[in-house]
């Protein structure tokens, strides 16, 4: 269910309007127009492999969901369940 315009955070409200920017770009297309794309959107630790690099998302994005993640205090949070 969508909220209504005026109950969205700004931040909620940039990452929506992003979104719309970036939801037809093809996945082919973000590969080739980074060849260090993998390496950006890829994370290894001891023998795991995280990689998000196959998800429509570009270095705004993250920018954009880290400002909501400050915006909603996830890291206030995450202290106060680990306390």
């Amino acid at each position: 269910e969508m909220q209504a315009q005026s109950s969205i955070s700004p931040a909620w409200a940039n990452l929506e309007k992003h979104y719309h920017a970036v939801k037809e770009i093809h996945m082919r297309t973000m590969f080739e127009k980074d060849p260090q794309r993998f390496s950006k959107f890829s994370l290894t630790w001891n023998d795991f492999l995280l990689d998000y690099s196959k998800n429509r998302i570009t270095e705004e994005t993250m920018q954009l969901l880290f400002a909501l993640a400050k915006e909603t205090d996830v890291e206030g949070m995450r202290e106060k369940m680990f306390s």
